[in-house]
């Protein structure tokens, strides 16, 4: 399944982000700033975006099965 995650560097954002992709998932990790996302690994793509930048999201969002 392809993942949509908003807010990947919060606490509850870490732990999903770490379950989804050890249950092999792919995540569209979506964050403010990327530099305070501290792993980088397979099935991984990393949106540094503003939740206002519509064009972003939606390119974040394209393909994704959940939010």
């Amino acid at each position: 399944m392809r993942i949509a995650l908003l807010g990947a560097t919060g606490a509850t954002g870490r732990f999903v982000l770490d379950l989804a992709l050890g249950q092999g998932h792919e995540v569209h990790a979506v964050v403010r700033n990327a530099s305070r996302l501290a792993t980088r690994r397979d099935g991984l793509r990393v949106f540094e975006t503003a939740l206002s930048d519509v064009d972003r999201l939606t390119e974040a969002f394209r393909g994704v099965d959940a939010v």
